[in-house]
């Protein structure tokens, strides 16, 4: 026996019945963004990551160029330069920029103990060792990080119910983080007569890659959240 068709309502308009199949407008698994374009659920769900991944890799290049503009002044006469550009006869200042910049990690350079290199410590890190304000960069890693955290919750602040949601969504800049920390540690390795310079590989993928990222990243995705959240609570109920 055939189904009734759908009765019209008090508007003319008819309803959609639930053993249709037909397109009702925006579907059930469609949600509309803050620019009133139609988002599925499938972009959601690799969106956020994409962007913090972006965000986190924006976050290492940011406080690499940041440190280069600290530490330029001082570059030039870092020991360590002068004895690499004596021994490869190449410029070093990229290199050397960003194992100071692995330093503002608490991640150490490993210096060879042979050779030129005999008199200087096996494991440096100028930051500690130096006697300026260069260990003001410790602070660098986690301004840089709490940003790309609440940039990223902020970005994708509709949807997020507790804290705990921003936290975890900005704690995803660890994927770009940890990406160019591995790639600086491979374009950074050095080798000479004595041995390698490098920063040292579990100390830079564990501490910079894997626990500043996530640590503070998600704090300030939880920052991020709790702004937003106020914004929310002081916005003005609309009555009908």
């Amino acid at each position: 026996m055939p189904a009734a068709p759908d009765a019209p309502d008090d508007d003319g308009s008819v309803e959609a019945g639930s053993g249709t199949g037909s397109a009702s407008g925006v579907r059930a698994d469609r949600e509309t963004d803050p620019d009133n374009t139609v988002v599925t659920d499938a972009d959601y769900s690799y969106r956020p990551l994409l962007e913090a991944t972006g965000f986190g890799s924006a976050a290492w290049l940011i406080g690499y160029l940041l440190t280069y503009l600290v530490t330029r002044p001082s570059t030039a006469d870092d020991i360590r330069m002068e004895i690499l550009e004596s021994t490869t006869g190449q410029p070093m200042t990229l290199e050397v920029v960003a194992w100071t910049y692995f330093n503002a990690h608490f991640v150490a350079t490993d210096i060879p103990d042979g050779g030129v290199f005999a008199f200087l410590p096996a494991r440096q890190n100028v930051l500690l060792d130096g006697d300026g304000l260069e260990w003001l960069l410790f602070v660098l890693p986690p301004v840089v990080l709490v940003g790309a955290g609440a940039l990223t919750t902020y970005r994708h602040r509709h949807g997020l119910e507790e804290w705990v949601d921003g936290a975890t969504t900005g704690a995803m800049v660890l994927v770009g983080y940890l990406s160019c920390t591995v790639v600086a540690l491979v374009l950074t390795t050095v080798a000479v007569d004595a041995g390698i310079i490098r920063p040292v590989p579990f100390d830079a993928i564990l501490t910079a890659g894997l626990i500043y990222p996530f640590l503070f990243g998600a704090i300030g995705g939880g920052l991020g959240y709790a702004v937003v959240g106020r914004r929310q609570d002081d916005e003005p109920v609309e009555t009908t």
